[in-house]
């Protein structure tokens, strides 16, 4: 570890950190410049615990696709009458034997009132 590179060392230290911070947001626009730089760096402190301690698995549309399903309500089936995608196409990449195609990705979009850029932003290369 380089010298002067902070972490923090334990549970009871995230908390602290976590509490400093929130004090320093109760002051809103009141803040010192020392201040400003002292929640800068609480929070990429918090950050890099937080990504070490609890990662989050990286998810694709397939994990999107099933999320807006439920959200809406909604089935593959009913999916499929909709955009007019043959219902296999949609259970192929429920399953994730199968990307989603542009055409799909439109589509979908569209049904579920999201901007398409969310099923670019995670396609699975």
């Amino acid at each position: 570890m380089k010298p002067g590179h902070l972490l923090l060392a334990s549970e009871a230290a995230l908390q602290r950190a976590i509490r400093r911070m929130d004090d320093l947001l109760d002051q809103g626009d009141s803040l010192s410049r020392e201040e400003e730089n002292e929640l800068e760096l609480l929070s990429n402190l918090v950050r890099a615990y937080e990504q070490k301690h609890f990662p989050v698995a990286p998810f694709g549309n397939r994990e999107i696709l099933a999320y807006l399903l439920e959200m809406k309500g909604t089935s593959l089936r009913q999916l499929a009458n909709a955009t007019r995608i043959p219902f296999e196409n949609w259970s192929k990449i429920n399953d994730g034997t199968e990307s989603m195609s542009t055409q799909e990705i439109e589509k979908a979009a569209k049904y579920f009132r999201v901007k398409p850029s969310l099923f670019y932003a995670n396609q699975k290369r």
